[in-house]
C-alpha cells in the first residue's frame, strides 16, 4: 500500500470534502455496495476501490476493528518526547527496508489482526515494528519476534480494562517495552513450533473474540525459557514529528517506524496503488508500519505495512 506524504493529504482533504457528495451511500449501513466502489473508482486518480469485505458487511462490523476516535492528538501529548533533529540532507527517489536490511526477513511479513471485536492493530503494528527495529539495528544478528498477545494483554498503561481490544496508546507501548520489556511470540497457529516463542498470538484474540487478563507465563507449552527470562527490552522511546525528511532519516537509519493515521470510508475498499482519501466520513485512527517511500506518477508516497492479513488491498502492502 502506499499513502501519499503528509503535504499531499493536507492539500487533498479540503478538496476531497468538496467531492463527499459525488458516491452517496444508498444505505449507510451497508457502505461496500459495487455501486459505491464504481463510484469512487470513476473518482480516483492514483488508486483502485475494491472489495475487501461481503457486499452485506455492516459498516458496524467493520470499524470494530478500529479504537475510539482519540480526542486529542497523540503527538501533543508527547511533545517532551518528539526526537530533536533538523535534516537537511536530500534523500533517494525511492528506498525500501526490505532491500537494504534482505537478513531481516520479518520486514516482510503481514500479520493479522483478528477478530472484528477486538482493535489490536496498535499492539499488533508495535510487535512487527519492535521486530524489525531489533532486527535492523543489529545488523540481522538479533532476530527476536515480539508478541503482539503480550503488548495487547500486559501493557497496562496503554489501555483501560483487562486488556487492549478497545483500542491503546502507540507511544506508550514502546515507553513499556523500554521499562519492562516484552516476551517473544509469533502469529497465530505457531504457538506448537519452539522458535516461534513464549506467547504466540492467541486464538482469543484471533477467533473466539474472548476478553483475557494479563499472564506473566508462556501460553507455549514447548517453549523453554521462562517468561521472566525471555522479556526483550529498549533501550530508549521517541516519538517523530510529522517532517517527511525526519522520518524518511529515522526509517533509512534505523528501520521501518511504526505510524498512526486518519481511517475515511473510501479506505475500507481500498484495493492498489497509491491511496489518498477521496470521499467518505471519518471512522476512526489506525495504526501501521512504514518501511519506505517513492514516487508514482509524480506523486510521492510512503510506502506501508497493513495488519489485516495478505487478503486486503495490495497484499495489505499500501
Amino acid at each position: 500500500m502506499h499513502l501519499t506524504f503528509l503535504e499531499t493529504l493536507i492539500f487533498l482533504l479540503s478538496y476531497c470534502m468538496a467531492e463527499e457528495s459525488a458516491c452517496p451511500e444508498e444505505d449507510p449501513e451497508y457502505p461496500f455496495s459495487d455501486d459505491y466502489i464504481d463510484c469512487v473508482n470513476n473518482i480516483t486518480k492514483t488508486w483502485q476501490a475494491g472489495r475487501n469485505w461481503p457486499e452485506n458487511t455492516t459498516r458496524k462490523v467493520v470499524e470494530l476493528m478500529y479504537p475510539p476516535v482519540s480526542k486529542q492528538p497523540v503527538v501533543r501529548m508527547y511533545k517532551k518526547n518528539l526526537k530533536k533533529s533538523s535534516v537537511t540532507k536530500n534523500f533517494p527517489r525511492s528506498f525500501d527496508a526490505r532491500e537494504k536490511w534482505p537478513r531481516c526477513e520479518s520486514i516482510k511479513k503481514i500479520r493479522t489482526q483478528g477478530s472484528y471485536d477486538c482493535s489490536a492493530g496498535w499492539a499488533v503494528t508495535a510487535a512487527a515494528t519492535l521486530t524489525d527495529r531489533t532486527c535492523t539495528t543489529t545488523n540481522g544478528r538479533v532476530k527476536f519476534e515480539f508478541s503482539a498477545d503480550d503488548i495487547l494483554t500486559c501493557c497496562k498503561t496503554c489501555f483501560r480494562g483487562d486488556n487492549g481490544c478497545g483500542g491503546g496508546d502507540t507511544f506508550k507501548a514502546w515507553q513499556f517495552w523500554v521499562k519492562s520489556g516484552f516476551v517473544s511470540g509469533g502469529e497465530f497457529g505457531t504457538g506448537k513450533l519452539p522458535f516461534q516463542g513464549c506467547k504466540p498470538y492467541s486464538e482469543t484474540f484471533m477467533v473466539k473474540k474472548r476478553k483475557t487478563k494479563c499472564e506473566h507465563v508462556c501460553t507455549n507449552g514447548k517453549y523453554r525459557v521462562s517468561y521472566e527470562q525471555d522479556k526483550h527490552f529498549g533501550k530508549s522511546a521517541y516519538m517523530l514529528s510529522q517532517d517527511v525528511k525526519q522520518i524518511q532519516d529515522e526509517i533509512m537509519t534505523n528501520g521501518p517506524v511504526q505510524a498512526s493515521f486518519k481511517v475515511y470510508q473510501d479506505f475500507y475498499i481500498y484495493s492498489d496503488g497509491v491511496y489518498r482519501h477521496i470521499v467518505g466520513n471519518f471512522s476512526g485512527y489506525h495504526s501501521l508500519k512504514l518501511i519506505g517511500w517513492g514516487v508514482e506518477n509524480r506523486t510521492p508516497y510512503w510506502l506501508a505495512a497493513n495488519v489485516w492479513g495478505r487478503g486486503f488491498g495490495s497484499k495489505s502492502g499500501f
